[in-house]
């Protein structure tokens, strides 16, 4: 007779208990995953980071050797371990931590333009990020936003970021990961018309954004072409779809329009992100930098546009980096030097937790001036020691931020490799238009860490070239603002497909000159 597991789930405190049985050994995570439970996967399961954290209990399989390094102690004795490690091999209780409520950032600059609506009564503009999804409901006669609402990428459960979720694409598994951003896309409408006291089929059109891995997984399209050299995609989009064809819960005859992409990794974000800031008419030479998990940036030098995109990762947002979180309460988000001493802000005014890309920013800056951190980016300890901030974290060298909050030497170097890859990209887009760093008029910074960096910070450890740091303004949500103009604006929505067939990619990983750079920048 086969043995039959059961594997007892709870979430939220108890909210919610969850049953679950299975007749072979399983890992957590696939336990997880099965029955549609979003727990974040940073590394895409791949036992790196260690934020796939549980309390569990009962018949599991003994601590895998990542887990004896990427635990504490404490952690052990508390019963923590890593879901992407730990298999069920008999009956098990389960208690997943209670999850902060991240601040998600959906305010941008929209750019004046003329209004003229291809469609009737109200329209959904959807902005699809690798770490978050936001939605806006637009009334198209008047323009205003009716209401605004977003929740965090469910794809996260297979990691972090757009390669980890094209391998497992690849693997077999791309119809979850899009089932994951629908059934969120659906979620997010039902509670804009709640919240705007409408019914669904007041929505006559939509318009989805996001970067071209982001808008392949929507549409369950085979990812290989993005995945492997040349790296070009079989569809660029500039299309409209029915609900029918995404599997969206809209009256049948609702338009969905589909941003143009430029590239495999230059995405419709990027397009509806140069709607957004006026960067198609810009008179003198503007650069677009949105700093996320995807490094994406264009330069438009009299009239031509070249764009990059950096494989920066997702140091910024807080994956790979031990203390590192995105915005939630307690994470540090500003950092200040006064009299020598590391002065910290956190959200939500909280008991230090966590440290989000913005204070990770700010902190590195600080140390540096300091002399703590060199600009090789080494620790030093003695200086450290002398300002009472060293500290030692399983055997590796660290700084100590705030309370229990930490920067490893592991760590910094993540930043480094992160920053350098920014930085590199912005000097490979000014080389390639033949232009000087003195030449360029306006930088404009987007993004949920974009926006909320310090650019002074930015320009001190290098993430973006110190000359240009007094040319930059903040612009929010741009690809989510420019996809709530295309909704208004059927001469936008032409304009946008014409930049993006006109845009032109430099393609990094072949480029000599962004190799060079990229050594340089990595110095602080």
């Amino acid at each position: 007779m086969t043995e039959v597991f059961h594997i007892t789930i709870t979430l939220k405190q108890g909210e919610r208990t969850i049953v679950f049985s299975c007749e072979e050994p399983i890992l957590l995570s696939s336990v997880f995953k099965t029955i549609g439970i979003s727990h974040k996967e940073p590394c895409g399961g791949n036992g790196r980071c260690g934020k796939c954290l549980v309390y569990a209990s009962g018949d599991l399989s003994p601590l895998a050797v990542q887990e004896q390094i990427l635990l504490t102690e404490e952690d052990k004795r508390n019963g923590l371990r890593l879901a992407c490690l730990a298999k069920v091999i008999g009956n098990v209780v389960v208690r997943l931590p209670e999850e902060k409520k991240e601040h998600i950032l959906m305010q941008g600059t929209m750019h004046s333009f003329e209004r003229l609506p291809w469609g009737k009564s109200f329209g959904i503009a959807v902005d699809i990020g690798t770490t978050t999804i936001v939605t806006y409901l637009l009334q198209l006669e008047t323009g205003t936003c009716f209401a605004q609402c977003s929740e965090l990428n469910p794809q996260n459960l297979f990691g972090a970021d757009v390669i980890s979720r094209m391998a497992h694409a690849i693997a077999g598994e791309g119809k979850e990961l899009h089932h994951l951003v629908i059934n969120c896309i659906n979620t997010l409408i039902q509670t804009l018309c709640r919240g705007a006291a409408i019914e669904i089929d007041a929505i006559t059109c939509a318009v989805i954004t996001g970067n071209t891995t982001m808008l392949f997984l929507l549409c369950e399209e085979p990812v290989n072409s993005l995945a492997v050299f040349p790296f070009i995609p079989n569809r660029y989009f500039g299309e409209m779809l029915t609900p029918a064809q995404l599997g969206l819960f809209l009256s049948p005859d609702t338009k969905i329009y589909l941003p143009r992409c430029i590239s495999a990794y230059v995405g419709a974000d990027i397009t509806t992100g140069i709607i957004a800031s006026g960067l198609f008419e810009a008179q003198k030479a503007t650069l677009l930098v949105d700093i996320g998990t995807n490094g994406e940036m264009v330069l438009q030098v009299n009239q031509k546009m070249l764009c990059c995109a950096t494989a920066a990762g997702p140091a910024f947002e807080g994956a790979g980096i031990k203390m590192g979180s995105s915005a939630v309460p307690g994470a540090i988000h500003a950092v200040t030097l006064l009299d020598g001493k590391l002065i910290c802000s956190t959200i939500g005014k909280l008991t230090p937790s966590s440290i989000c890309g913005s204070g990770i920013v700010d902190a590195l800056a600080a140390l540096l001036e300091m002399g703590v951190v060199t600009e090789g980016g080494r620790i030093e300890e003695e200086k450290a020691e002398a300002a009472d901030i060293l500290s030692l974290s399983d055997g590796e060298l660290a700084l100590r931020i705030d309370g229990e909050v930490i920067l490893t030497q592991k760590d910094i170097r993540a930043i480094q490799l992160a920053k350098a890859a920014i930085c590199a990209g912005m000097y490979t887009l000014i080389h390639h238009s033949d232009i000087t760093e003195d030449e360029l008029d306006t930088i404009f910074l987007a993004g949920g860490f974009g926006t909320y960096m310090n650019i002074a910070s930015a320009a001190a450890i290098g993430l973006i070239p110190p000359l240009l740091a007094p040319k930059a303004k903040l612009i929010g949500n741009s690809a989510g603002i420019g996809a709530a103009m295309l909704l208004q604006s059927s001469k936008l929505l032409f304009q946008s497909e014409l930049t993006a067939r006109q845009a032109e990619t430099i393609e990094l990983s072949t480029d000599a000159f962004f190799m060079n750079k990229y050594i340089d920048c990595m110095l602080f």
